[in-house]
């Protein structure tokens, strides 16, 4: 119930944002997110029960995979808002680039680790190439961060692989043990 809520508040915070910078005639807006995950909950909620149109938005949902992706969108003028996480914004930043942090939905990855069924422990990896989404990405970070905390280092002692197709592709590879490891977010880990 505490995630319905989170996303209810993310929904509203995101709303609220429109609103203020919008006029009072309907206004065309793209918002881009970067997956397909519980984490845009928010987003897809407030498009279906119209609260974007209550408010004089004309709301169009774009998903464009990788928040790396997303931000280039931004910059590229498709979107003035986006959904990413905040570490394409601080690499965004490093590079001189232009963009602005409002909130956050999540304080830590929304991931599973799903493994290959001989995977017992997080050292098991050692040797074997995982799979991210995208370097860069949410599922990259949250990989690494993974394995760092278990004391193995990405590329030395796990080779980290960019996977294409999403979350679905991922999973197709830890199936033909192309990869031994990969995050998912929900809902795709309930995916059979």
């Amino acid at each position: 119930m505490k995630s319905a809520k989170l996303y209810s508040v993310a929904a509203a915070l995101i709303a609220l944002t429109l609103i203020a910078s919008s006029g009072h005639a309907k206004d065309r807006i793209n918002i881009i997110y970067p997956s397909i995950s519980g984490l845009v909950l928010g987003l897809w909620v407030a498009k279906d029960a119209g609260l974007f149109d209550e408010q004089g938005l004309d709301v169009n949902l774009i998903y464009i995979q990788s928040a790396s992706a997303v931000m280039q969108a931004m910059l590229g003028g498709e979107a003035p808002i986006v959904l990413a996480g905040g570490s394409p914004v601080i690499d965004l930043g490093l590079e001189s680039g232009d963009a602005v942090f409002i909130g956050g939905i999540g304080i830590v990855p929304a991931f599973y680790v799903m493994t290959v069924p001989e995977i017992r422990v997080v050292a098991d990896l050692k040797g074997k190439p995982v799979g991210v989404t995208r370097f860069g990405s949410s599922s990259d970070f949250t990989m690494r961060q993974v394995l760092k905390k278990h004391g193995l280092e990405a590329v030395r002692d796990v080779p980290i692989v960019q996977i294409a197709g999403g979350m679905q592709g991922m999973a197709a590879s830890l199936l033909k043990r192309a990869i031994f490891a990969a995050p998912f977010s929900p809902p795709d880990k309930y995916r059979g």
